[in-house]
């Protein structure tokens, strides 16, 4: 079928009356995404098959999983990311740019994603955590991760579909659980995200009607 664009005239769905009441809704939606977020930080549980390190040294029960099993097939996780990321944490000093524990030294601002105590941390809002502790970290990774792309996706939904709510959470929701997020632990989330992102800026920088709009929207697109 053939349909017009949601944003062929440059008008905005969202200020309408039933725009103002989606944009309540959408309001309450993330400050609930933000509290459970911090609530499954404070209790530091996550999705990683890192439990999967009992089978390898002892065949000892995984006591710490609370649901499911974990995974050897997701060992790029558990066997080689998370490993970097945690050892970052017990080095002296803590966090550093070249972890003597990697090969012959590894720069730690590559190949994966780590924290770092180096400038670069601030553009990394995932590895926050680890800031705070180990276990800390891993839930503030898998958890920004699941509801970042739930959150971000949500927005570009209503947007996309002018304030309709309902199919955007449905959207985004069936878009968190489909296979490809599912199986590969959410690592494709920090680009899926960052395009979301990427869509509402350009979609807030074509509305915008003040120069302090246009300039809030285009730092965020630069960013």
């Amino acid at each position: 079928g053939i349909m017009r664009s949601p944003f062929a005239d440059g008008s905005d769905p969202m200020r309408s009356a039933t725009g103002t009441k989606a944009r309540r809704t959408m309001a309450v939606a993330f400050t609930a995404l933000l509290l459970l977020f911090a609530a499954l930080v404070a209790l530091r549980v996550h999705g990683f098959s890192l439990a999967a390190w009992h089978e390898v040294i002892d065949g000892s029960a995984p006591s710490e999983v609370l649901l499911g099993e974990p995974r050897r097939i997701r060992c790029d996780d558990w066997n080689m990311q998370l490993s970097l990321l945690l050892s970052q944490g017990v080095q002296t000093p803590r966090f550093p740019l070249v972890n003597p524990d990697v090969g012959l030294g590894q720069n730690m601002l590559l190949p994966v994603e780590a924290p770092v105590a180096h400038w670069i941390a601030l553009l990394r809002p995932t590895m926050w955590g680890f800031f705070l502790g180990p276990d800390t970290g891993l839930a503030w990774l898998w958890w920004g991760r699941v509801l970042g792309l739930l959150g971000v996706w949500f927005a570009v939904l209503a947007v996309v579909t002018r304030g309709r709510i309902a199919p955007a959470a449905a959207g985004a929701a069936l878009l968190a659980c489909s296979p490809f997020f599912q199986f590969w632990s959410f690592n494709g989330a920090p680009q899926a995200i960052s395009m979301g992102a990427a869509f509402l800026a350009t979609v807030a920088l074509a509305r915008a009607r003040s120069a302090r709009a246009i300039v809030a929207a285009a730092l965020a697109l630069a960013a």
